[in-house]
């Protein structure tokens, strides 16, 4: 049976929105979020972190984001977020981390510019509004009509809450059910396509991406990785608790979880008898967690090690 192809998962849109030939279609997505907001349009975008996908290996690059800067100087990181736990920490880490990046040696506060996280999400995030798109940044709480500052804003893009399937009205709402319905409902997406060309390209770039044989390969192998890595928590946490309920105490958690961690950076990397056993060593519940929760993101097994430090 052929792999189908999620339109929102994150290695598909870094080929959609990450290349310099599909500018158009990342201009569009952005002025679509920005005006959706009560923002301006995006006139012009630079792909600030671009990569060929064809050459792609997992020891890099293994966030895959699409970092932007507009015409104004305004940075823009679009990710797609497919694991629930710990996201809005893992948010503000990644915009953190981008916005103090603007920072180089000899150079004041004055050079910092916004920075805007876009925020594709797989699940529900926030259960007590319907909106599909949320908007946040640094408000006084009293009023909530004070901001402190635009340099932090943070758009959330649920599709589960997305059920429209006809008469798309924005241009955020064509791309919504883009990412929602390609590959899986023909009849909208044919209506989408005759409506809007923006759409129509992006649909003809899913049928080439279907077709070409090496990225299906660069896709199914990310896949896998993901579902490795998702199971390797899974399995860490289950067998955590079942030792904690049996035996009272929290070694075989903390076995579990070096073992998990073992695994899953050797699958990555490639590992050291020296880098093993400091992760053997490793007897802080808490940093091994977020050894574990970094895995995934990280670029090298030295930047997960300094979690255990």
């Amino acid at each position: 049976m052929a792999t189908i192809v999620r339109p929102y998962s994150d290695f598909f849109v870094r080929y959609l929105l990450g290349d310099e030939k599909n500018k158009d279609l990342l201009i569009s997505f952005l002025s679509a979020v920005n005006v959706d907001g009560g923002f301006p349009a995006v006139i012009d975008a630079e792909i600030l972190n671009p990569i060929n996908l064809k050459a792609y290996t997992f020891d890099k690059e293994t966030v895959l984001d699409v970092k932007v800067r507009d015409e104004m100087g305004k940075s823009y990181d679009i990710e797609v977020q497919v694991t629930e736990r710990d996201f809005v920490a893992r948010s503000l880490y990644y915009w953190a981390r981008l916005y103090s990046s603007q920072i180089e040696p000899g150079t004041g506060y004055h050079a910092l510019r916004p920075v805007i996280s876009v925020n594709l999400l797989t699940f529900k995030l926030i259960e007590e509004v319907d909106f599909v798109h949320t908007c946040f940044m640094l408000m006084e709480r009293r009023g909530g009509i004070l901001p402190l500052t635009d340099h932090a804003l943070f758009h959330f893009l649920e599709l589960p809450k997305f059920t429209k399937e006809k008469e798309f009205q924005t241009s955020l709402e064509k791309w919504l059910a883009y990412f929602k319905y390609e590959g899986e409902r023909e009849d909208i997406m044919k209506t989408l396509v005759g409506e809007d060309p923006v759409v129509g390209k992006a649909h003809g770039l899913y049928e080439d991406f279907t077709r070409d044989r090496e990225l299906m390969e660069k896709y199914e192998a990310r896949l896998k990785w993901q579902l490795d890595y998702n199971s390797g928590m899974h399995y860490a946490e289950q067998k955590g608790r079942a030792e904690g309920r049996e035996e009272g105490r929290e070694e075989g958690t903390l076995a579990d979880k070096r073992n998990v961690l073992i695994r899953l950076t050797n699958h990555k990397w490639g590992i050291t008898e020296e880098q093993r056993g400091l992760i053997l060593s490793a007897n802080d519940p808490a940093k091994l967690d977020a050894a574990l929760d970094a895995v995934l993101f990280a670029d090298s097994v030295g930047e997960i090690l300094r979690h255990l430090a």
